[in-house]
């Protein structure tokens, strides 16, 4: 092989590689970084899709606790999802969930989490920093592990007006990861599911 032509096949190597690394980059096009959470204000809506505004780390070696994350937050490098149902495919790293809300009065709301299969899910509210209230739940846990019974996962929460809240929720799990998160009014009949 003459001089020239090594050139040529060194460069169009280095032409495929970088085309492979393009086209591998536009499968995460729907993945954006953010050292900051997106909030969304929750008013009486009967139903917020919250898939849109959730973002999420990975804890590889399930060391991280809520209340490090919580102080912390800022200092993470969030995966915003611009989907509506953010789907992480088939992962067995525990995932923390993050969001901040913003009530634009005081009320009750249900965090609802639509995938019923999800092996472990620690659900935490932060109010002003502090953690208020807490749930341990998962299809490998009891079913009376859920704080309302139903098919899909229902999180009852208190918000009052002019106070932050930050959701934290954490999942492990053997399948897909997708996260199906609606904020819907406590009004609402805890026996309808809700489509995804």
């Amino acid at each position: 092989m003459t001089f020239n032509a090594h050139r040529l096949l060194k460069q169009g190597l280095y032409l495929a590689l970088l085309f492979m690394l393009l086209i591998a980059s536009s499968f995460h096009s729907s993945i954006a970084r953010a050292s900051t959470l997106k909030s969304v204000v929750i008013d009486q809506s009967l139903e917020i899709n919250l898939g849109t505004s959730v973002s999420y780390i990975q804890d590889a070696e399930s060391e991280m606790t809520p209340e490090y994350i919580a102080e912390h937050v800022t200092q993470y490098d969030w995966q915003v999802t611009t989907g509506e149902t953010p789907n992480l495919g088939f992962d067995a790293t525990p995932t923390w969930f993050a969001v901040n809300l913003q009530p634009d009065e005081t009320m009750e709301r249900i965090l609802e989490i639509s995938y019923p299969v999800l092996n472990h899910l620690d659900v935490f509210l932060f109010e002003d920093g502090v953690k208020v209230k807490s749930y341990k739940t998962g299809s490998a846990l009891p079913f009376d592990s859920r704080p309302v019974p139903n098919r899909n996962f229902l999180f009852p929460m208190h918000f009052d007006k002019d106070k932050d809240y930050l959701v934290l929720v954490r999942v492990e799990t053997g399948g897909a990861i997708p996260f199906f998160g609606k904020s819907t009014s406590s009004q609402r009949k805890t026996n309808v599911t809700l489509p995804c």
